[in-house]
């Protein structure tokens, strides 16, 4: 069956113009780490959310879609709509602590490694690309805390700011369960 030339010609313009739409949307990956920074240093300067979430040796602020879906000695598993969030804490590294910033930096592997300090505390932001090309590997850190997680790079920028409020809020409890 042949299709007529005004059909063949109708498809390849719709065609055009989804690829032109697609490439047009689509956010420069330096766009997304300038977002991504901007939003992590707002969230590190800002006061610490007051924790609503209290764990065996810690308290911390979760904003609401996410849950903690397990819990070890020094880690913590979250997610949120379906992504997993992994929360490393360590209570015998300030919060000034360089040491999670330093095991990162040694890589030289990141698209963005940005620091900050504020009141002797010690924060940053490691951006890396994933296995995809459309995600990134993502590291948060104040002091001896750090959480990671794999996100999309149009979420890069949000699950950043989020990310930093959890690690700005963590509490460690005086008792043990």
């Amino acid at each position: 069956m042949k299709l007529p030339k005004s059909a063949v010609l109708t498809v390849t313009v719709l065609c055009a113009f989804v690829i032109a739409i697609a490439i047009s949307t689509r956010q420069p990956v330096e766009e997304v780490l300038q977002q991504s920074n901007q939003a992590v240093e707002q969230a590190f300067n800002q006061e610490a959310k007051t924790p609503n979430q209290d764990l065996n040796q810690l308290s911390l602020f979760l904003p609401n879609t996410f849950e903690v879906f397990e819990q070890e000695s020094n880690n913590v598993i979250l997610e949120s709509n379906g992504q997993t969030y992994i929360l490393f804490h360590n209570s015998l590294e300030n919060e000034s602590s360089q040491l999670n910033y330093e095991a990162v930096n040694e890589k030289n592997d990141h698209l963005l490694l940005e620091s900050f300090e504020n009141q002797g505390r010690f924060g940053y932001i490691y951006i890396s690309e994933a296995d995809t090309k459309s995600e990134f590997q993502l590291q948060i850190g104040v002091g001896g805390i750090k959480i990671t997680t794999i996100t999309e790079k149009s979420d890069a920028a949000t699950d950043a700011k989020d990310m930093m409020l959890i690690a700005n809020s963590l509490i460690y409890n005086d008792h043990e369960e």
